[in-house]
């Protein structure tokens, strides 16, 4: 669904094709790694918010393939549906690769 309202947007409008990026929130966010994943070079950067990707998701495939592509990446840190040990598992590999990135985990600990 995602691509097919991408398509009809270029069709409709003047959309800048070195401009074009993905962001998604919870089952959103896990759905952007996924589409980006597939569709490497049409997007311009990437944002998460809580990415709730599943354990068992080829992280190390995914993001391979769209470590060129920044991204920024939100998770609260008491996310009950999203534990934040899972993005940060994501967040570490991201570093590890040499991703540009930003990582902004907000909390409730002051």
């Amino acid at each position: 669904d995602v691509m097919n309202v991408l398509q009809l947007m270029r069709d409709e409008f003047n959309v800048d094709s070195n401009r074009i990026y993905l962001w998604g929130h919870s089952m959103g966010g896990a759905g952007t790694y996924h589409i980006a994943a597939k569709h490497p070079d049409l997007f311009a950067g990437l944002g998460v918010a809580a990415p709730a990707a599943e354990a068992d998701a080829p992280m190390n495939e995914i993001l391979d393939s769209i470590k060129h592509l920044p991204i920024f990446v939100l998770q609260g840190d008491e996310d009950d549906a999203v534990p934040v040990e899972r993005t940060r598992i994501w967040v570490a590999k991201m570093k590890e690769l040499g991703m540009q990135h930003v990582y902004v985990e907000m909390t409730t600990h002051f």
